[in-house]
């Protein structure tokens, strides 16, 4: 049996695989388990001999194998899953984990039956709103209304630096927090500083880079300002396609964007798009880190 858990939202990704762990082992306590990353280059080689290696307490075995879509040998690699864990009838319970977009060529199967597949999209809007309180409440505090509104639009849907927010709002001792507790805990910038950061990159203005720098400065997270970007480029690309309609930002956000969108070629949205893209998969294999990836496309700019 295999479960395929992807797309680009890491945090509620690792939270159901956490999930997904936490139930198999309560039922079976006893049996092999062990974990490989797809980007290893023995990883074929070590998945094939914890299949076939016998069990000395349980016939049911685990493995959780990471970033799959990495694998150097994916013809045979996607062979030998769909294989072993689907044509099959072995014990044996793969987790499949990938912070993929899109799933296609050789790992197609992957999302088809009987594949148990969920995506993980960035929420955002009136669902990352619902997300915002029930995360709250897991801590034991309640967000006033203007609060959930305000990390709604500041975070980019990063759900990563909402949880830690979060939790830091949760340990001043207070069962409902605002506005005035998040920002004498929060790492996150005001909303003036944060939209005139953004606008200034779609302006191709010359102060983008002195208020990058004053912003990581000041302790504005890296990560934030990188995912409030990509949420604007999803908008971006909504907009110069005819879509602005599709956008979950919010209005006043959509209407700032078509305004800049006159300077910007599809083809310029487009190029922007997929490098913030291949940004996000540096950072999230360790080749890169958030800053240095901010710092590289606020250097770069957007061309007309």
């Amino acid at each position: 049996m295999i479960v395929f858990l992807y797309g680009p939202d890491a945090y509620r990704l690792k939270e159901k695989l956490k999930e997904l762990l936490s139930a198999y082992r309560a039922k079976h306590h006893l049996s092999d388990m062990a974990r490989f990353d797809a980007a290893d280059q023995d990883f074929l080689g070590l998945l094939k001999r914890f299949v076939d290696t016998p069990s000395l307490f349980s016939s049911k075995k685990l493995a959780v194998v990471d970033n799959i879509l990495q694998a150097e040998t994916t013809k045979d690699a996607a062979a030998f899953l769909r294989q072993e864990m689907v044509l099959s009838n072995k014990e044996i319970t793969v987790i499949v984990r990938d912070e993929a977009v899109k799933i296609t060529g050789a790992w197609s199967f992957l999302l088809r039956t009987p594949v148990m597949a969920q995506k993980f999209e960035m929420l955002s809007g009136a669902m990352l709103k619902n997300w915002i309180a029930s995360e709250a409440a897991k801590l034991g505090i309640e967000l006033e209304p203007p609060l959930v509104e305000e990390f709604t639009k500041l975070s980019g849907g990063n759900t990563w630096m909402l949880r830690r927010e979060l939790e830091k709002l949760s340990l001043l001792g207070k069962k409902i927090v605002g506005p005035k507790d998040a920002r004498a805990t929060s790492s996150m910038p005001g909303e003036q500083n944060v939209f005139k950061l953004l606008d200034s990159f779609w302006q191709k203005s010359h102060l983008r880079l002195p208020l990058l720098e004053k912003a990581l400065q000041q302790g504005t997270e890296a990560a934030m300002i990188f995912n409030m970007l990509v949420a604007q480029s999803r908008s971006m690309m909504l907009i110069k396609n005819g879509f602005a309609h599709k956008s979950e930002a919010h209005p006043f956000v959509v209407k700032k964007l078509s305004e800049f969108s006159r300077s910007i070629s599809a083809s310029s949205a487009a190029q922007l798009h997929e490098k913030l893209a291949d940004h996000d998969i540096a950072i999230k294999t360790g080749v890169r880190d958030w800053e240095d990836a901010v710092v590289d496309i606020y250097l770069e700019g957007i061309t007309a």
